[in-house]
């Protein structure tokens, strides 16, 4: 039988110098990869055509509860417009099993980890291409990000880490 995993355990997380961080509360991620390919076949290939990939590059998104913290985060990425060090994935099994919230019913935020062994965790160098806000009347607000990275994403941590240090 499969192990499905709930997408309430998929979340992005950041490095800020010290600790791997949450991106608040998210109701969404999605993580899009992408290789550009060249043909390389000849007449002799018939219907089999070669390619080889000449480039790798990602994307992924969210859509998160805003708190003052994670939109001064992601404006600050945003303004910059320089790569951080980013994971996407699951969360540490640790941290799901204590019952820890990534967010308090009080918008306190609370840090989840990423994953390790045997868990889907994936990291890449990105840049913050856009940063929106929602703010219905009479409803929570919500801020969505997006980002680009080129290059593959890695199953290991970089051995440097471009954080974001406030």
């Amino acid at each position: 039988m499969a192990n499905y995993v709930q997408g309430s355990l998929i979340n992005v997380f950041y490095h800020d110098g010290t600790a791997w961080k949450t991106f608040a509360y998210a109701q969404s991620n999605s993580l899009n990869n992408s290789n550009e390919t060249t043909n390389v076949s000849s007449k002799d290939h018939g219907l089999n055509p070669d390619v080889n990939v000449t480039s790798s590059s990602f994307s992924f998104g969210g859509e998160y509860f805003f708190t003052p913290a994670t939109a001064e985060v992601a404006q600050t990425m945003f303004d910059k417009a320089k790569p951080y060090t980013f994971a996407f994935g699951q969360v540490a099994e640790a941290d799901y099993a204590s019952g820890l919230q990534p967010v308090t019913n009080k918008g306190e935020q609370q840090e989840w980890t990423p994953g390790s062994t045997g868990k889907f965790i994936r990291y890449g160098n990105a840049i913050l291409t856009s940063f929106n806000v929602t703010a219905n009347n009479g409803e929570i607000a919500t801020c969505q990000i997006e980002a680009t990275g080129s290059g593959g994403l890695t199953k290991t941590v970089p051995s440097t880490i471009n954080s974001y240090e406030a």
